[in-house]
């Protein structure tokens, strides 16, 4: 499950006044492992307004926020939920020689850690993810996070930037409606995460949602009638008027759940017994189809655009590659061959080409290959983390996150590697 040179950034929000000794655990601390499993780890936390603030990234897990914290003394300790159901917690505290050490409890692994100040220089800029595409492909809506607060943020192509919700609670995961006039997203601000609504220019907010739930990965289905979203029980629909709620799953959990083009069916990764297989949900009867049926992980899936193949991620030959298949199962075919791991693919609009990330240099990069595997180009060819392309939906331009200035900010390049900028400068 871990492997060296793991890295991990934890943003913490402490809710306690700094002081002389709290200061001392500002800055950038490098933790390695101490048993055989191996692993580097890095843990970075800065202070703001008399708060200690951070925030969380693993390669290939994701990002999220403590949710328990607790600052005696010398000793740290941390809890944390990624995604839909991803614990990690820790237990730290200084040593005699000023190090930090201790145990990281990373999804039930214990692993026991030492580390080292790097620098007390911390980078504060906003921490930009969960980007979308508008369906004309003139805007793109994002996650902003910055001193542990998260907004909805919209900014056009031009790089022009507005924060739609700016509102103390956390609010994440915008999703466009198909006509580009709503955005769905996850906000804690009545207390606790439910999915809401509100117009493409932030206003007529509408909570859809009231069960208790790890809400993730909204998506609108194509009609726009309903919103599909993923959760550690299986995936769910609701109607985007917030007025039925349907549980797609009853025997088996099922998470990344994706609609196909044309709406009928739904493609999720299944979660049973700890087996990832990709399969597929037919919405008129709920019938589930499983699609790769193998004893080693199978995940991360995307339709094609004409709905016909099933494009993912599978560990059957060993690293994380890159796979197609038809939408039936038929006719497998493995696109890459590389010794580390590859992650998120996504089709062009038009089906002919695929981009994803590569750590073929030990760092996150994005290439692009056309549909056979053929014709492979790096694509962002940078030392620094690049990560998670989509392509817009106009075909002419992609984005995805760099962290080549420090945290992850997005970026927008053409498909053939010319016109790289970065989306918006607007703090």
């Amino acid at each position: 499950m871990l492997k060296t040179f793991i890295q991990l950034f934890f943003l913490i929000n402490l809710s306690v006044s700094l002081s002389a000794q709290q200061n001392k655990i500002t800055g950038i601390w490098e933790l390695q492992s101490t048993n055989s499993r191996g692993g580097t780890f890095v843990l970075s936390i800065a202070e703001h307004g008399n708060q200690l603030f951070g925030e969380f990234r693993s390669d290939g897990i994701g990002r999220g926020s403590f949710k328990q914290i607790q600052l005696e003394g010398d000793h740290l300790s941390f809890q944390l939920v990624l995604g839909t159901n991803y614990a990690i917690a820790g237990y730290l505290e200084f040593n005699a020689q000023k190090e930090l050490q201790g145990e990281l409890s990373i999804y039930g692994a214990k692993i026991p850690v030492k580390g080292k100040l790097l620098s007390k220089e911390v980078d504060t800029s906003p921490i930009e993810s969960q980007p979308s595409w508008s369906p004309n492909a003139k805007y793109i809506a994002y996650t902003a996070e910055q001193y542990g607060n998260k907004d909805i943020w919209v900014a056009s192509q031009k790089g022009k930037a507005q924060n739609l919700t700016n509102n103390p609670a956390s609010d994440y995961g915008p999703a466009w409606s198909p006509d580009g006039k709503t955005l769905a997203f996850i906000s804690d601000r009545g207390g606790s995460s439910q999915i809401y609504t509100m117009n493409s220019k932030g206003g007529q907010i509408k909570q859809l949602t009231q069960a208790t739930l790890n809400y993730d990965l909204l998506q609108w289905s194509p009609d726009g009638k309903k919103i599909l979203f993923s959760t550690p029980q299986g995936p769910y629909l609701v109607d985007s008027d917030g007025s039925s709620l349907q549980k797609l799953t009853k025997d088996f959990p099922a998470v990344y759940a994706r609609f196909s083009p044309a709406g009928d069916k739904i493609a999720v990764t299944l979660t049973k017994q700890n087996i990832y297989d990709i399969a597929t949900i037919n919405l008129k009867d709920l019938s589930i189809q499983n699609l790769s049926d193998q004893n080693t992980p199978d995940f991360n899936q995307h339709w094609s655009p004409n709905g016909q193949q099933l494009l993912w991620i599978s560990r059957r030959e060993g690293n994380p590659e890159v796979y197609t298949m038809n939408n039936d199962g038929t006719n497998i075919n493995r696109l890459t061959s590389n010794t580390h791991r590859d992650n998120n693919p996504s089709w062009s609009p038009d089906g002919q080409y695929i981009i994803w990330e590569s750590r073929k240099t030990n760092k996150a990069e994005v290439f692009i290959m056309k549909k056979d595997g053929s014709a492979v180009q790096n694509l962002s060819n940078h030392k620094s983390n690049d990560t998670r392309p989509l392509w817009s939906p106009k075909r002419n331009k992609i984005l995805f996150l760099s962290e080549r200035e420090g945290n992850p900010k997005i970026y927008l390049i053409n498909p053939d590697g010319s016109n790289l900028r970065q989306l918006s400068r607007y703090r």
